[in-house]
């Protein structure tokens, strides 16, 4: 399945939010993998997943 990071333009606007939300807390410093799995689960409530690497990395944004 293609990845929808890729496809940036197709990917509803909630969930945007919710990514772009996850890129400013990880600049900001949060605690990284907590706030990549909160804002995970938020994206999992719109119907969309996705997986992280071991550097915070998201990558494989897909519909559920």
């Amino acid at each position: 399945m293609k990845d929808l990071l890729d496809d940036w333009e197709t990917v509803p606007k909630l969930v945007k939010e919710c990514i772009t939300q996850l890129d400013i807390r990880l600049i900001d410093g949060d605690n990284i993998f907590e706030t990549i799995e909160f804002y995970k689960s938020k994206v999992e409530t719109l119907g969309y997943t996705f997986e992280y690497d071991k550097y915070g990395e998201i990558f494989n944004l897909k519909k559920i």
